[in-house]
């Protein structure tokens, strides 16, 4: 019988379709993975469903409503950085000291959350606000009176 479509070709395009959609399916899922919860340090905070291992990217993109050619540096307003950050962003609160989270760019124009410790299931994610201000100065450091953990 005469056929147009190799049935074999199409078990291997098959799988390789199934194997796109599973990874996209995980990196959708990761982002479920996050949550706003009521934080012990400072009204709401952002917590993880799951663990997330030293290393793996919490947040790919901290400030997503930003036109993105846009080089974020030195001075941006309050209005403008209200507008650009992620509601996973505005919930990451400080620590000075058990701090789980560092933000990282390498172009200046999208940041990452990166883990920098084994962060378990429904931990609070947390950054140290003064790191973070002195590699990125339009980021705030802490202010007085922020609570000492």
């Amino acid at each position: 019988m005469f056929s147009l479509i190799n049935l074999s070709d199409l078990t291997g395009y098959y799988s390789f379709i199934f194997i796109i959609m599973f990874i996209i399916f995980i990196v959708e899922y990761y982002k479920l993975s996050l949550y706003v919860g009521k934080s012990p340090i400072h009204g709401s905070g952002l917590f993880t469903c799951l663990p997330i291992q030293k290393g793996d990217i919490i947040l790919d993109d901290i400030f997503p409503h930003k036109i993105s050619d846009l080089e974020l540096q030195k001075d941006v307003n309050d209005r403008y950085f209200d507008e650009f950050i992620s509601r996973e962003g505005e919930n990451i609160n400080h620590c000075s000291n058990q701090y789980n989270a560092d933000v990282y760019t390498k172009d200046n124009k999208k940041y990452s959350l990166i883990a920098i410790k084994d962060i378990f299931m429904n931990e609070e994610i947390t950054a140290n606000y003064d790191i973070v201000h002195s590699k990125y100065s339009f980021i705030a450091g802490s202010k007085e009176g922020y609570t000492n953990c």
